[in-house]
């Protein structure tokens, strides 16, 4: 399979951010939150929990790297605009709409229990922003692709 050039450098990055990720999700993240448990240790019950959340919000994010991995395969072959690549945008914004939902019940369960502060429930309100931004963006996306697809179809039939 040939490898042009913009697929390679998509594909480097999606590596790189799947790597700065697990360094992120399994060695910064643990590390801070074990420094923040033993400099106040009466947040030191919270540290399990944040963590598991946290590594939870971390599996559509991989699985968002796999689909646009998929859309970079698809450069390949020639088959940018194909229908499954809509659909992978469509999957893509609704793991970020999954991804939103879980990071605000976690956060309000968590408000609820007593191992969250309502200012960590106001910040995290902007990433769910972010994240639904992301959602839109994708489903964009997602349209254009379908767009592209049929101008395609129409292209190949013109002789």
């Amino acid at each position: 399979m040939k490898t042009n050039r913009s697929s390679l450098s998509f594909k480097i990055t999606l590596i790189g951010i799947g790597v700065f990720g697990l360094l992120f999700f399994f060695w910064a993240l643990p590390s801070i939150g074990k420094t923040i448990a033993e400099a106040y240790p009466e947040f030191a019950h919270a540290y399990l929990p944040w963590l598991a959340l946290l590594w939870i919000l971390a599996i559509p994010c991989y699985l968002v790297l796999f689909l646009f991995w998929q859309v970079a395969k698809s450069i390949d072959v020639d088959e940018l605009f194909a229908i499954s690549n809509s659909k992978r945008f469509i999957q893509v914004a609704n793991l970020a709409i999954i991804n939103c939902i879980i990071l605000g019940v976690g956060n309000i369960l968590f408000l609820v229990l007593n191992i969250n502060h309502p200012s960590i429930v106001i910040g995290s309100m902007f990433i769910i922003l972010l994240g639904i931004a992301f959602n839109s963006c994708m489903r964009f996306m997602a349209e254009i692709f379908q767009r592209g697809e049929v101008l395609q179809d129409e292209s190949d039939l013109t002789i």
